[in-house]
């Protein structure tokens, strides 16, 4: 069992009940006493009780109110036993009231401490649940804005896999175009081969066997002679573009052979010097790889014709079993670092031949890059090829320079 419920101290105002109560019987005993028998060092114990008053201004009051009752027990006593020596009575009351009042001192100053250790406490209490209410409202905000985030998170989950699921619906878009596209400029190679290119073959002959056959005067023989120049130009000039749509030598002979070729007519066209190194290796790429590696190469040298003002252009090509990188340099006016940073970064900023030229590389899990040189610019094109790098025995061939056998006319 716990005595301190038994013995816990009263509260400010079952103390002052208390200390009421005591003074009244004090002040009865006092004054029914006679006058020269001294009952006022009672109130020293309700001075002690004003300890749980809790209150300054109640104990200087107690204490007045006490040496009044002090006092008043020699006016309103009963009379005295011994007659006589008044004054012995008067100093015997008025040193009880000095220590009454020294008596209160000490209460004085314990009733300080505890008032103002009751006020730190009641401040701390406050602090303790402002501070208590605070971490409350904190966390209701940091759940609030957990729920927020992580809405907000889902919500940019979603926005992402749809940007994602676009970016790869277009990519695969572009993937088709450029296949078409392939598709197309291989069927109308064919076409112009085939069909415009028998066509003016056939009028060409037509004309050189009317003219043979027939006499015809100085004049009308110059005519002739003209027009065969013009079928033989058209002629050419069919077979150029046939060739520059897609040349027969890239399914034929692999890319070796039809970069040379393509790399050699491309000089007598521009005028512009091309240094071009070939791997050793004779072994063929899959179609697929010899066709980007091409489009490349085509795109990068037209637009080195169109932008870069170089007087010549050095071409690498290499090849292990990982990797086959194709590597353009002009020394030409170059490009700004932010256009290449930006298109090597996000991939934007490129016109259509470079984008066309990333897609190409991308759909064979390959990269392409735009560097700032000195002088000039540099495309480097890298297509991994994995298991894909050697190919069946039937497909290998050796790079070696062949001739159209149609002569090329040189553009202005």
């Amino acid at each position: 069992m716990n005595l301190r419920q038994y013995f816990r101290p009263f509260t400010p105002r079952e103390g002052k009940i208390l200390v009421c109560v005591l003074t009244t019987l004090i002040a009865t005993f006092d004054f029914w006493l006679p006058s020269n028998i001294n009952a006022a060092s009672l109130y020293f114990v309700c001075i002690v009780l004003l300890i749980w008053v809790h209150s300054i201004r109640w104990l200087w009051a107690a204490t007045g109110i006490f040496i009044l009752l002090t006092f008043g027990g020699i006016a309103f006593g009963q009379p005295s036993i011994v007659q006589g020596l008044i004054w012995i009575d008067w100093l015997n009351r008025s040193m009880t009231v000095l220590a009454l009042v020294a008596a209160a001192v000490p209460v004085h100053l314990r009733l300080r401490a505890v008032i103002h250790l009751e006020s730190t406490m009641a401040e701390r209490d406050r602090a303790q649940r402002a501070l208590q209410q605070s971490h409350t409202n904190l966390e209701a905000r940091v759940q609030e804005r957990t729920r927020e985030l992580e809405a907000e998170v889902e919500r940019r989950t979603h926005t992402e896999q749809d940007l994602r699921q676009s970016e790869k619906s277009l990519r695969q878009l572009s993937v088709r175009l450029i296949k078409s596209q392939d598709a197309e400029r291989r069927k109308i190679a064919r076409e112009l081969h085939d069909s415009l290119g028998q066509y003016l073959s056939h009028s060409k002959m037509l004309l050189a066997s009317c003219f043979k056959d027939t006499a015809f005067s100085e004049k009308e023989r110059q005519g002739f002679s003209d027009i065969a120049d013009s079928l033989e130009r058209s002629l050419a000039e069919v077979r150029t573009i046939s060739h520059l749509l897609h040349p027969p030598l890239l399914d034929e002979l692999g890319f070796g052979s039809a970069a040379r070729v393509y790399v050699d007519g491309f000089a007598q066209r521009s005028g512009i010097k091309v240094n071009l190194n070939l791997p050793k290796d004779t072994k063929r790429l899959p179609p697929a790889f010899e066709l980007v590696l091409f489009r490349i190469l085509q795109e990068s040298l037209t637009n080195v014709l169109r932008h870069a003002q170089s007087a010549q252009v050095d071409i690498t090509v290499e090849r292990d079993t990982r990797k086959a990188t194709l590597v353009v340099r002009d020394y030409g006016k170059g490009i700004p670092a932010e256009f290449a940073a930006r298109f090597n970064t996000f991939g934007e900023g490129g016109g259509v031949g470079l984008s066309g030229m990333r897609e190409r590389a991308a759909e064979l899990q390959g990269s392409l890059k735009i560097e700032c040189c000195e002088q000039g610019a540099l495309v480097c094109a890298m297509l991994p090829l994995g298991n894909t790098g050697d190919v069946d025995e039937h497909a290998e061939d050796t790079c070696h320079p062949l001739r159209i056998e149609t002569p090329t006319p040189k553009r202005p």
